[in-house]
């Protein structure tokens, strides 16, 4: 309960200046200081090392704590964590052995109440169960002011119609796994009601929970959530291997990881905080553990703060890998997103530290308000505009906000209605057709320059988004499809190493802001499409946007100052025609060399 005592007190289209020529040096792109090659390297996994050190203690720099808008606060682990989180001892001849038999079992406790395969726990105290239940349930229902531990010692529970472990009352659950064994615990596919509550997972809490241990569990529930508590979900140790047709782990007031391993598959969000009652409680927090998903829709997802502190974090996901409604906050850690819709999202985005690599079809980093702004639609939002399901619509996966919605497809014109007529004399087939110029208005017009004007540097005009990004540390390593960033509203970054690697068609951008976007500190290598790029409206540090025609995947860039020192390697994974890269050795008004496929230009540094 600490945290929610702690709660209770708080509540574009700009085009982009190049500082280098066009004609042969326009296949070159400019870089910038990226000392030790970080940028390229991080999309490999096993190279991954930085900010894991940061995980071991509480105490974490939280960058930009008070973010003007945001609703949350930091979270630290003496919020989320109590000393008995972590206490996995007991001792066997003060406890209380219940033994499972299939259909039954045995505890000579009074306290202990068995009706054939229900096995109902009345008081507080700790419980070492072993054995089987081939359909039955373990119930905790004691005083409200009671702490139980459940140590599970080899046990196998299955249920076929309701939650294999219930807590129905109690003042906190702790569920041990103890060392060296193997347990599982898995629902048959439907959940009937048993009482007012609604049971829809393997492990269902109607109070704070922990689980801790050393020892291994394999829940399985195919048509519903892994393990819920309908307050705190807490856990530090053990090791997890989770399938269910909803969200992997679910806590109503909020989730916390210091520890464990875990694998998780689920149809919906792979971890899930959310509280409809109270916009500071619905909190995901992870400290410390290997924690692998593959969902269906939000690798993670947090209806306020998500906030990672440390640990190892795979993702797979049809939808955000990390999704917060409110602050999305990386402090330390190791996050690598194979796939996702957009990889990070959060109405505030803070990175102050880790590793982050990942791919995203869409945005790559988004500043967006609300549960959903990636597009139309919303999660189960409507089905035309981006629900899931909606790729039969707009030609695209359905996923969040109908990503493909202009690709309609060829059978569109059936949708719509009959092709409307055209006015009398309008030839049918306009293709081709050049319109008449206004006399005296000349046939050829001239061609645009190179070189954009500065004022095009700022963000669109009279777009005033609420969102914002700000990047003071960590080494990021960004494929998007989309956006690389995208901060519907202001974008800072004033330290961190970071690479953007995007695609070159024009309606996305390596850089995409609404009011501004600053550069006061840090690495920044950026490649993309020019037609909606966008380059930093202000730095204190030299920055070098450079037009390059049109440059192909896996050609080596390079940068170096007047003395020939090289100040960054890179090498784009996707085709581009406009790179952008700012470093502290960038100095503005100094002129670099840039090479591109051996082919050699001068830049200057704005």
């Amino acid at each position: 309960m600490k945290r929610k005592n702690i709660l209770a007190m708080s509540l574009a289209v700009a085009l982009i200046l190049s500082g280098c020529g066009d004609g042969a040096a326009s296949r070159g792109s400019a870089s910038v200081d990226n000392k030790e090659g970080a940028g390229q390297e991080l999309g490999q996994a096993d190279k991954n090392e930085a900010g894991q050190g940061a995980s071991a203690g509480n105490e974490i720099s939280m960058g930009n704590n008070n973010i003007e808008g945001s609703s949350s606060i930091p979270l630290t682990a003496d919020d989320i964590f109590s000393d008995r989180d972590f206490e996995t001892d007991y001792d066997e001849s003060e406890s209380a052995v219940i033994t499972l038999n299939g259909s039954s079992a045995e505890c000579s406790l009074d306290a202990v109440e068995i009706n054939g395969s229900t096995v109902t726990i009345k008081d507080e105290g700790t419980y070492i169960l072993s054995g089987n239940l081939d359909d039955g349930m373990i119930i905790v229902d004691s005083d409200k002011e009671d702490k139980t531990q459940l140590v599970l010692k080899g046990v196998n529970i299955h249920s076929k119609t309701s939650a294999p472990i219930y807590i129905l009352q109690s003042d906190k659950v702790f569920v041990t796994l103890a060392e060296g064994t193997e347990n599982s615990l898995s629902n048959g596919g439907v959940f009937t009601a048993i009482d007012d509550n609604n049971i829809d997972a393997v492990i269902f809490s109607k109070e704070d929970l922990t689980l801790n241990g050393e020892g291994s569990l394999k829940i399985s529930s195919p048509a519903g959530h892994g393990i819920v508590s309908k307050d705190e979900l807490a856990l530090t140790g053990g090791s997890y291997d989770i399938t269910c047709g909803s969200h992997g782990l679910s806590g109503k007031d909020g989730v916390g990881i210091a520890g464990g391993t875990y694998h998780i598959t689920s149809g919906k969000d792979g971890i899930h905080g959310e509280n409809d009652e109270d916009s500071a409680l619905g909190y995901v927090y992870l400290k410390d553990g290997v924690i692998n998903i593959k969902s269906e829709d939000d690798g993670i997802s947090a209806v306020s703060r998500l906030q990672v502190d440390g640990g190892t974090i795979n993702i797979a996901s049809v939808d955000d890998a990390f999704h917060a409604d409110d602050t999305l906050a990386v402090n330390a850690g190791t996050l690598n997103i194979s796939e996702s819709y957009e990889g990070l999202e959060g109405l505030y985005v803070e990175i102050n530290g880790g590793t982050i690599a990942l791919v995203a079809e869409d945005d790559g980093i988004n500043a967006a308000g609300g549960n959903d702004s990636s597009g139309f639609g919303g999660k189960g939002g409507n089905d035309m505009f981006g629900g899931k399901g909606a790729g039969d619509w707009f030609g695209g996966r359905g996923g969040r906000g109908g990503k493909q919605r202009g690709e309609m497809g060829e059978a569109s014109g059936e949708m719509f209605g009959e092709k409307p007529q055209l006015p009398e004399g309008m030839p049918e087939n306009m293709q081709g057709v050049a319109p008449e110029m206004p006399e005296g208005m000349p046939e050829n017009m001239p061609e645009m320059p190179g070189n954009m004007p500065q004022d095009m540097k700022g963000g669109m005009p009279g777009s005033s988004g609420s969102g914002s990004i700000s990047i003071t540390g960590g080494e990021i390593y960004v494929k998007a499809s989309g956006d690389g960033i995208d901060a519907n509203g202001s974008l800072t970054i004033s330290g961190g190493n970071i690479t953007v690697c995007g695609p070159n068609h024009g309606d996305t951008a390596t850089l995409d802001y609404d009011t501004t976007g600053v550069i006061t500190g840090g690495t920044f290598v950026g490649s993309g499409a020019r037609g909606m790029a966008q380059t930093f409206s202000d730095s204190t540090q030299g920055v070098v946007t450079a037009h390059v025609g049109s440059v192909a995947a896996g050609t080596e860039v390079t940068l170096a100052d007047k003395n020939g020192k090289v100040l960054i390697n890179y090498t784009p994974e996707l085709d581009c025609s406009v790179m952008i890269f700012s470093s502290p050795e960038l100095v503005k008004g100094e002129m670099y060399s840039l090479s591109v496929g051996g082919v050699q230009s001068d830049c200057m540094a704005e």
